[in-house]
């Protein structure tokens, strides 16, 4: 696709810009060699050339636990949004994490975990914003990591459960645990559709922080866990037996969790 593109921009430049040719005539757009976007026509049209470099390849999670080869570059990619500044490098990839949420009145709140670049509409569906939280940001050369949780958010958990063990991560997990709980959606659900989630100091930190990390494991490292296998097979007699899916729902309603006592916004 780069050489294609490249081959495109110096025809573009060299011959047929001169001729007052229109250039949605001029390109060539033929889906198996390459993927026009506006942005890629004007990068063409000013002579900007591009390069392969396998520290681009990448993955990224296309769809919620469906993972897809990416190569992640500014010039090829219409919109990278901050996520130079997120995912830099693969080694980010290994020690950084992102939380993403969406929020659209047409769709139940939704938000899962990475550790991999996602696309926008990963966390809803189709046409639902998505927004991402991780833990560490970055220059785009992958120096200067930052936590992306502040001292002043840590001195008020700690100070709230009188415990000064608390660490970022741990708040982190909190608030995915946290993010999970029927009751949470429930009471929350009509300010979830047009704001961001707003978090409580639950009565019970550690219960939230623990039930939130494990599933946030379960969630990044889906490919590696083990097949659940205590499913029982229960048949009608005389029935034909049907194995389509109609539609499948993701829940994590396994979790024991506590209620949600004595909340206050933070």
């Amino acid at each position: 696709m780069i050489k294609f593109y490249n081959a495109q921009t110096l025809e573009w430049i060299g011959t047929k810009s001169k001729s007052g040719m229109n250039l949605d005539d001029f390109v060539d757009s033929d889906p198996e060699k390459i993927s026009w976007s506006e942005g890629l026509k004007h990068k063409l049209k000013s002579g900007r050339l591009t390069e392969f470099a396998e520290s681009k390849l990448r993955q990224s999670l296309y769809r919620p636990f469906t993972k897809t080869n990416l190569f992640f570059d500014r010039m090829v990619n219409e919109r990278v949004y901050v996520f130079p500044s997120i995912f830099p490098t693969l080694e980010a990839e290994s020690e950084n994490r992102i939380l993403c949420v969406n929020m659209t009145p047409e769709r139940p709140f939704a938000c899962l975990m990475s550790d991999c670049i996602p696309v926008n509409v990963m966390a809803g569906g189709f046409g639902s914003p998505t927004q991402c939280f991780p833990f560490y940001t970055y220059d785009e050369d992958g120096t200067n990591r930052r936590e992306n949780i502040t001292d002043w958010a840590l001195t008020q958990f700690q100070k709230h459960y009188a415990d000064e063990t608390i660490t970022k991560w741990d708040i982190f997990y909190y608030t995915y645990g946290l993010l999970h709980h029927p009751d949470y959606r429930e009471r929350y659900q009509e300010n979830l559709k047009r704001d961001l989630p707003h978090i409580p100091f639950a009565e019970d930190f550690w219960a939230y922080t623990k039930a939130g990390a494990r599933l946030a494991n379960f969630h990044v490292n889906y490919e590696s866990q083990p097949e659940y296998n205590k499913l029982e097979m229960i048949e009608t007699p005389g029935m034909q037996v049907n194995l389509r899916v109609e539609r499948e729902k993701i829940t994590a309603h396994f979790l024991a969790l506590p209620p949600l006592i004595d909340c206050r916004l933070c």
